[in-house]
């Protein structure tokens, strides 16, 4: 109670504390300071940052106007709150430790994301060309589709026998494409089931393959041609085919981030300790971390770094904030 107090009291201040000075230029190549809270600078890019993140989770027409004083005015009293938190060493305590560190580390993540994955990951023109190339490169085949794998057998029989695939698709096809003689039309193989392309690319017209099992069964399939991609749709595709291409590397990137780490700091896990790891109800329904050994090491990260059986309670704890079922 006396710390909320004192940090009421502490913002009957804010007229004395804060001065405001948007329209003062900062010097050559220096951040633009637009207030100043007992000496601490809220800069012009974090108005400008603060703003962004308002105005991109609203949609479209819900805002009619926006009071640029009054998001100022909470940015200081956001400001004094925290001065008036370190004041009370409110930043000492676990709990807050905690939530620091956690949020450093989402930092580095993220620096590390942007640095190590998302640049390198933007694809090239020419890997978006041959992309597209092999993702709408069309074929066009013919289909006859069976519930089971050995009822196929009476299919390629027929096919070996000197049947026409298109009428055998009539007679004994049981998929959508059975009235139209089993014929698949220029479909690109972005298009086409996976174990379906993989096969049909790999042939020449005219060629049989099967039994391939399907969404819909077990299908024999019959190349009748190949066409490359339309070179007249590229532009239209560019973007989706542009993000897939990076979507790709950058989950090869992380992978390879991951082992590297991975063989640069070694991870041991004592699953009976973490099993220790209990959660407790507790009378309001909530979620808390029950553990025998506050100083049991649940984890080792290569020779120097553990994480305690307490660390790990408290990580679980911030968690579970809130969880009640």
């Amino acid at each position: 109670m006396k710390r909320i107090f004192t940090v009421i009291s502490f913002l009957i201040l804010i007229s004395l504390t804060v001065s405001f000075g948007a329209d003062v230029p900062g010097e050559a190549g220096s951040p633009q300071v637009v207030a100043t809270v007992n000496g601490e600078p809220i800069l012009l890019k974090d108005l400008e940052q603060r703003l962004g993140k308002i105005h991109g989770e609203v949609m479209d027409g819900e805002r009619a106007g926006f009071d640029l004083d009054l998001l100022l005015f909470k940015m200081s009293n956001d400001l004094l709150l925290g001065q008036e938190a370190r004041t009370l060493e409110m930043h000492k305590e676990p709990p807050t430790n905690d939530q620091i560190r956690l949020y450093r580390n989402d930092l580095l993540l993220k620096v590390l994301e942007a640095e190590e994955v998302a640049g390198p990951s933007r694809p090239t023109e020419e890997e978006i060309a041959e992309r597209y190339e092999k993702l709408y490169r069309r074929v066009t085949l013919r289909v006859v589709t069976r519930y089971k794998q050995e009822e196929t057998a009476e299919i390629l029989e027929l096919l070996e026998g000197g049947a026409e695939i298109a009428q055998v698709a009539r007679d004994h096809s049981v998929d959508p494409y059975a009235l139209r003689g089993g014929l698949v039309e220029g479909i690109a193989r972005i298009d086409l089931q996976k174990e379906i392309a993989d096969i049909a690319f790999a042939m020449d017209p005219g060629q049989v393959a099967g039994p391939i099992r399907t969404d819909l069964g077990w299908s024999v399939i019959q190349v009748v041609g190949l066409q490359d991609a339309d070179p007249e749709l590229f532009d239209v595709r560019r973007r989706k085919v542009a993000s897939l291409v990076q979507y790709e590397k950058a989950a090869d990137l992380r992978s390879q981030l991951t082992e590297q780490t991975r063989a640069n700091h070694p991870v041991r896990i004592n699953q009976e300790e973490v099993a220790a790891v209990k959660p407790k109800r507790l009378p309001d329904g909530r979620l808390t971390p029950d553990y025998p050994d506050p100083e049991a090491v649940v984890v080792r990260i290569g020779e120097n770094r553990t994480i305690t059986a307490e660390e790990y309670g408290r990580a679980l704890l911030i968690r579970w904030s809130g969880v009640r079922n």
